[in-house]
């Protein structure tokens, strides 16, 4: 009410009103240019990412898809299960999210999509985002997060980014990256690697902060959607509220100092 400037005894917009307004932002596909121009107002305001970036993702459900062994494994390669196709199963393809996948995490399953974000350590704002299905690799996802047009070269993340792959692609981009170590059974850390990672976690922890944050004022950690088109938004549409309302403490914060 105090963001949209509305009083207690005005009309509100009605579920239905701000789900046509999602459909037509993404019918017309300019919620990148709607989060840029906000990220453009934070450059202005002074909260430009200037000490070091923060890579991090966090898996985000949808209603689960009860399928076939059969299907699920034609989807998985793209392909469309005979039973979704035809008139008369129109209403039942409706229902069927065919972009989601399963993933498994700490040895749970999840079903749905990955918030991945890069995150500035200093204001801890997110200034780029990309959404994948659940089972995207963190590693192969980071290359699209690391194209990022900010200063920052020292870049943070958990264990789940430590690998030769990215280490060459730090290199290759000149960047320097503070990824947790991780051990094996045959190979478990020392205590100077353990304690390295406690270190690189008081930066890193930063992450949760914003995931915290969204969990619990932004619906939890689930969208009710069905499609990656309608979840890029609504995902999208979470990050930049989570950036408004910092945004706004920070500035709160600014103007008592």
């Amino acid at each position: 009410m105090s963001f949209l400037g509305l009083g207690l005894g005005e009309d509100v917009p009605d579920a239905k009103t701000i789900w046509a307004f999602r459909e037509r932002l993404k019918a017309k596909g300019v919620f990148d240019e709607v989060f840029g121009r906000f990220e453009q107002h934070l450059s202005a305001e002074g909260y430009r990412a200037a000490k070091s970036n923060i890579v991090d993702a966090c898996i985000i459900g949808v209603p689960r898809s009860l399928n076939s062994r059969a299907e699920n494994e034609q989807l998985k390669k793209g392909e469309t299960p005979e039973s979704f196709k035809g008139e008369e199963n129109k209403n039942k393809r409706r229902q069927k999210d065919t972009d989601a996948r399963w993933t498994m995490r700490r040895g749970k399953s999840y079903f749905g999509y990955k918030n991945h974000v890069v995150i500035d350590n200093e204001h801890k704002l997110i200034r780029k985002h990309t959404v994948t299905p659940a089972n995207r690799g963190d590693v192969k996802e980071l290359e699209n997060l690391l194209d990022v047009e900010n200063t920052p070269k020292d870049w943070w993340g958990d264990a789940a980014y430590k690998s030769k792959d990215v280490d060459r692609l730090m290199a290759e981009r000149k960047l320097s990256g503070h990824f947790n170590e991780r051990g094996t059974r045959s190979t478990p850390l020392s205590e100077e690697q353990r304690q390295r990672n406690r270190e690189r976690s008081r930066t890193r922890a930063r992450a949760e902060h914003v995931f915290g944050w969204q969990a619990q004022r932004a619906g939890g950690t689930m969208v009710r959607v069905i499609g990656k088109a309608r979840a890029d938004l609504v995902i999208g549409m979470r990050n930049l509220v989570y950036n408004m309302s910092r945004f706004g403490f920070l500035s709160r914060r600014a103007s008592t100092a």
